[in-house]
């Protein structure tokens, strides 16, 4: 797996120690992000899917919905325990329960079904497969969502040529069905993209609705700023459903890795929305359904040098 190129992670884990656990995983992920093999589980867009797929587009149906992903267990379980390295590190866990329960032969969580419940979102089926383990629920899911990267990450590149050829209005994600991350007020022209914190999908949307419920009422649209930053960096806020969504100020797109630093930058703004009541939807915001499968194994291959 190749490095991961310097990001600004490693100087904002050294400014703020708080933060630092969380680095320490992000820069896991995106270095699994570069990962050009994560590619092979994605399924195969023949003419027939892609007409299918636009038709979904149309009525608010994000790409991901009714896929099946054929993945490599051996990969997946690879980069699984190099999270829960980087979990262990911070001492916030014990290392060997985790362990036991994600990764061998014995586990009690098998990582294909963390991975396609994390892929759709199911909170629930999440929540389940932590209580049935013993296991946290909050870091199951994060390590859930972060193994999922690569493959969002590439499902989102695979897909980006259909969002040129059909419009989309909604809220949350075209391609993977996430509630955006945050937003973008992009250079001179000031225009307004929504971007996913998933898969890095970027899509513009208006500036005077709600992204969460449609609320078009720009005296219930509000925002939490510091004074001296308030066009820098901001958090929206909607007095309808009590949703917030921070923004942020950028010359261009960001990149993953650079949403991920705006993120862990900004958490004063998450702090002072949720201090006033605000939050981030509990719903998901499309029913996805997704599948995950292994992929089949060649078991004549010899021990050295080739698949188990």
């Amino acid at each position: 797996m190749r490095a991961v190129a310097p990001t600004g992670l490693d100087d904002l884990a050294s400014a703020d120690p708080s933060v630092a656990p969380l680095v320490a995983l992000y820069q896991v992920a995106l270095a699994a992000v570069q990962d050009a093999a994560w590619q092979a589980a994605l399924p195969s867009l023949d003419p027939a899917q892609v007409a299918a797929a636009r038709e979904g587009l149309a009525v608010g149906q994000p790409l991901l919905h009714g896929q099946t992903f054929v993945v490599d267990s051996a990969r997946l379980d690879q980069l699984l325990s190099r999270l829960l390295d980087g979990v262990e590190r911070s001492g916030q866990l014990d290392g060997w329960r985790w362990r036991a329960a994600l990764t061998g032969s014995e586990s009690s969580i098998n990582p294909l079904s963390l991975l396609e419940a994390s892929l759709a979102l199911a909170s629930q089926r999440l929540e389940a497969l932590a209580q049935e383990a013993g296991l946290d629920a909050a870091l199951l899911s994060t390590l859930g969502q972060l193994a999922a990267g690569p493959l969002l990450a590439a499902w989102r590149q695979a897909t980006a040529p259909l969002l040129n050829e059909v419009p989309w209005h909604g809220g949350y994600c075209p391609h993977c069905g996430a509630w955006p991350s945050l937003a973008e007020v992009r250079g001179l022209d000031r225009e307004h993209w929504l971007r996913c914190g998933r898969c890095s999908a970027a899509w513009k949307f208006s500036t005077q609705t709600c992204v969460f419920c449609g609320n078009t009422d720009y005296e219930t649209l509000t925002y939490l700023a510091p004074e001296a930053a308030r066009e820098a960096r901001r958090a929206v806020t909607c007095h309808d459903c009590l949703g917030y969504l921070k923004t942020v100020t950028t010359i261009g797109a960001l990149s993953l890795a650079d949403l991920a630093r705006q993120d862990l930058q900004t958490l004063e703004l998450d702090a002072a929305a949720l201090d006033r009541g605000y939050g981030r939807p509990a719903h998901s915001a499309f029913p996805l359904q997704v599948t995950v499968l292994a992929e089949k194994v060649d078991k004549r291959r010899s021990w050295f040098g080739w698949k188990r």
